[in-house]
């Protein structure tokens, strides 16, 4: 049975940095909406401004990262992050928001460096099957990193102020820092110009491209679907159920379970009925669970329990979306550089847009994640309609046996 070595668990734990410095803060939303006074649609931009520094940042570290050294590259964001955590800490002292904001800025700018860096490193530093092991277990450490940090955050901040979750980020990002001497690195400059080299020999068809777009829509969509759930989740549970932010981060741990399930079965699911049937179930399962939303929404604004049901079978659907269209999308073109690039591009754009709009609707806090998502599961939907008859939905890595 194949494993993970010591190297390639280490650079496993450096792709979700970025995806945790976000969580940890969203349970104390609501003591941050207080704090600052602050209305809903200015409270987003503390999601917002950080998917956006999260998009620039991968731009940034992983130029970076292909012209000096991939290591260098991690720490240098790993400091610029604990920077921007020293920022936000100060937004604290003085209160002043767009201190915050700023600070929120370049902790993702910084922050991003672990996930674009770590995924150079998993194709470079470890043999195929070990990388292909290890992009495997990404959405898994994504995701369980996320519930993690959402959980210590909801203790954090309600048993000791919002302000000790930047303690706790300053703290794992310098433990990150430090372990950054045990990362290897083999990165020679003079074969990647001749491979970029290469790169610029091979063609890339529009039709191709658009269908890189169009797997990076239905990624995009689900992590929009996610990143609006974290967002809303902590105000709902507030507003709603009247959990204070521990409550919260405590009932959020049942999402573990969908994450967990999803990441486990998807490679099975994937062999036995094909990628194409995964994405078209998983499709359906978040319109199943959407749909349930709105019913507590319209029915009973106050079942808890019906809520994180719903949640953990979100989850589960966004983990098995995930997975199988990030595997075609960056397959979809022959040059790998340029479509992972475009692919986690359009993700996190789609993130940003949708975390951005959800902040400026003005109905029930429920209803306009419901309505945010069900947009962004359209294009998804839309997208995939399209792909059904022009993609292949065949690779080696998941194909039938």
């Amino acid at each position: 049975m194949a494993t993970i070595s010591k190297k390639g668990f280490l650079i496993l734990n450096y792709i979700p940095i970025a995806a945790i410095c976000s969580a940890v803060l969203t349970p104390a939303l609501p003591n941050i909406k207080e704090f600052y006074q602050l209305s809903f649609g200015k409270l987003e931009w503390i999601v917002s401004i950080f998917l956006i520094g999260y998009m620039l940042g991968q731009v940034v570290f992983g130029a970076w990262a292909n012209h000096i050294n991939r290591v260098f590259a991690l720490r240098a964001g790993l400091i610029v992050s604990l920077i921007g955590l020293v920022i936000c800490y100060l937004s604290f002292i003085f209160p002043f928001f767009w201190m915050m904001l700023v600070g929120r800025f370049i902790n993702a700018l910084g922050a991003a460096s672990g996930l674009v860096c770590a995924f150079i490193l998993v194709n470079e530093e470890l043999d195929p099957e070990e990388s292909r092991i290890v992009f495997a277990y990404s959405p898994i450490a994504f995701s369980l990193g996320v519930t993690f940090a959402i959980f210590l955050g909801g203790v954090l901040s309600h048993w000791w102020g919002w302000e000790f979750t930047l303690f706790f980020l300053f703290l794992y990002s310098s433990v990150m820092l430090y372990l950054t001497k045990y990362v290897p690195d083999s990165f020679n400059k003079e074969d990647f110009l001749k491979e970029m080299e290469k790169q610029k020999d091979i063609k890339v068809s529009s039709e191709n491209i658009v269908k890189l777009i169009c797997f990076a829509i239905v990624v995009g969509a689900t992590t929009c679907i996610t990143y609006c759930y974290t967002t809303s989740a902590p105000i709902i549970a507030r507003v709603h159920f009247s959990y204070n932010p521990s409550q919260y981060g405590i009932w959020n741990l049942i999402n573990v379970f969908g994450v967990v399930l999803g990441g486990l079965t998807v490679t099975k699911a994937a062999q036995v009925i094909g990628g194409k049937k995964v994405i078209l179930v998983s499709l359906v399962v978040l319109l199943v669970a959407l749909t349930s939303f709105l019913l507590i929404a319209v029915t009973d604004k106050t079942a808890h329990i019906w809520f994180f049901f719903s949640s953990c079978i979100m989850y589960f659907a966004t983990s098995w979306a995930f997975s199988v269209c990030t595997l075609f999308g960056s397959n979809a073109i022959a040059n790998k550089a340029l479509g992972s690039s475009l692919l986690s591009f359009i993700n996190i754009l789609c993130a940003v847009v949708g975390v951005i709009v959800l902040g400026y609707l003005s109905f029930d806090e429920l209803i306009d994640f419901v309505i945010v998502c069900s947009i962004a599961l359209l294009a998804g939907i839309f997208c995939f309609v399209w792909l059904r008859h022009k993609a292949s939905f065949e690779l080696p890595s998941i194909k039938k046996k």
